[in-house]
C-alpha cells in the first residue's frame, strides 16, 4: 500500500432546471460521466461521484458533489490524483460512502491507471475528505504478482461497510497476461487504510481461458459473510449469473451459485437485503442472445443464494426494447408490505419499476 497525493478543485458553479421534484445539472465544460450516488444521512441529502476529464481527452479527474435533499451542493469539487512519481493517474469506477463514525465525511475508491508505472500500470484507489470537501488521506493498492503472473486491477464495481462501519469491501475484477479475469474482494480498515484482507478468486469451469467480473458486493445479516454477485463466462458459452459467499473475517470462498441456461445470457448487477425472505433481492438482466435486446431480470433467493423466484420484465412502452437493471432495493411500505424497486435503463430514459 502506497500513498497517492490529491489535489481538489473547487468547481465554481452550476447550472440547474425544475423537474418533477428536481433535477440539476453539475460540472464544467469536460466531459463529465456519474458512477455512483447515495442518500446521505450524518447531513441529510445526497453525495454523487464520478469521472471527468477535457473533451476527447483521456479522464483526469474525480468529481464529488455532496447536496442537500434539494441538490443544491454544500460542496461540488473536482480532485487530481498523482502517483509519487509525479505524474496524473486516470481514475474509473469511483464509488463513494459517507463515513459514519469518524471525523471524516466521505470515502472515495475506485481504479486508477498509471502509465508511468512498470507493470501492473493500474491499482485501486481509496481517499477520504472532511465535510467541506476537504482531501484528508489517500491509499492506493495493487494486486502483486502471484506464479509469475502480472494482475491488472480491469474494474472496480463496488464498496460496501461492514455492519460496524469500521471496515469497508471492495470488489472488482482483476485480469492477468493471459486475459483470465478473476473477481477480488479488498477488506480495508477505513480510517488507517491498512488492509485486513485480500483474496482473488477463480471459480469458473473450464478454469482457463475463463471470466468472472463482480458487479456488487453486501455484507450479509445473516452470517459472517459477504456476498458478491456478477457474471461468468467461457469462450464458446453463454453468460451466467453468480452469487458468491465470501467469509467476512477470512476471506476464504464459499461455493459459488451459478443461474441460467445453456440457451440465455445471464447477469447479476445489484444486491440487496431481502428482510421478507430471510435472504437477498437480485437485479440484472438476461437475454435469448448475447446482443441486446435484454429485459429486466429479478431474483429472490435464500440466504445461501438458493432461488425462492425469478421473474423476466419487458418494458411495455417499448416492447422488445434494450432493458437492463442496474440497482435493486427491497422497502417495507405504510401498509405494512415488502416491496421491491428496479432502477433500471430501458432504451431511452430512466425508469423505476415497483413490485410486491
Amino acid at each position: 500500500m502506497k500513498k497517492l497525493f490529491i489535489i481538489a478543485i473547487a468547481l465554481c458553479g452550476f447550472s440547474s432546471v425544475q423537474a418533477q421534484y428536481f433535477e440539476h445539472l453539475y460540472g464544467r465544460q469536460f466531459d463529465d460521466a456519474l458512477s455512483d450516488g447515495k442518500n446521505t444521512v450524518n447531513t441529510p441529502g445526497f453525495v454523487i461521484a464520478g469521472e471527468g476529464g477535457a473533451v476527447a481527452m483521456p479522464l483526469s479527474i474525480i468529481t464529488l458533489t455532496h447536496t442537500d435533499i434539494t441538490g443544491v451542493p454544500y460542496f461540488n469539487h473536482e480532485y487530481e490524483l498523482y502517483s509519487s512519481t509525479g505524474v496524473t493517474v486516470s481514475p474509473g469506477g469511483t464509488k463513494v460512502f459517507e463515513y459514519p463514525n469518524s471525523s471524516a465525511a466521505f470515502g472515495v475508491v475506485g481504479r486508477f491507471y498509471d502509465p508511468s508505472m512498470g507493470a501492473p500500470y493500474s491499482g485501486i484507489y481509496y481517499f477520504t475528505v472532511d465535510a467541506a470537501g476537504n482531501p484528508i488521506n489517500a491509499y492506493e493498492y495493487r494486486i502483486q504478482p502471484i506464479g509469475g503472473m502480472t494482475w491488472e486491477v480491469y474494474t472496480v464495481t463496488s464498496v460496501a461497510l461492514s455492519a460496524s462501519g469500521n471496515e469497508a469491501y471492495i470488489t472488482g475484477s482483476a485480469q492477468n497476461a493471459w486475459t483470465d479475469a478473476y473477481v477480488f474482494v479488498l477488506k480495508i480498515d477505513i480510517a488507517s487504510g491498512g488492509i485486513i484482507w485480500g483474496n482473488l478468486y477463480d471459480f469458473v469451469t473450464p478454469s482457463a481461458p475463463a471470466f468472472a467480473l463482480a458487479e456488487d458486493i453486501i455484507e450479509s445479516p445473516f452470517s459472517p459473510e459477504v456476498m458478491v454477485v456478477g457474471t461468468v463466462y467461457s469462450p464458446g458459452l453463454t453468460q451466467d449469473a453468480f452469487f458468491l459467499p465470501v467469509d467476512a473475517n477470512s476471506g476464504a470462498a464459499g461455493t459459488a451459485v451459478t443461474y441460467g441456461t445453456s440457451s440465455t445470457w445471464d447477469y447479476f448487477s445489484s444486491i440487496s437485503v431481502a428482510n421478507q425472505v430471510g435472504g437477498f433481492v437480485i437485479g440484472g438482466y438476461i437475454s435469448s442472445s448475447v446482443s441486446p435486446p435484454f429485459d429486466f431480470w429479478l431474483n429472490l433467493v435464500d440466504a445461501a443464494g438458493n432461488s425462492i423466484w425469478a421473474n423476466q420484465y419487458d418494458y411495455s412502452f417499448n416492447p422488445g426494447g434494450d432493458e437492463r437493471c442496474y440497482d435493486v432495493i427491497e422497502r417495507f411500505n405504510t401498509s405494512g408490505k415488502y416491496e421491491y424497486y428496479m432502477g433500471a435503463l430501458p432504451i431511452t430514459g430512466l425508469w423505476v419499476h415497483q413490485m410486491h
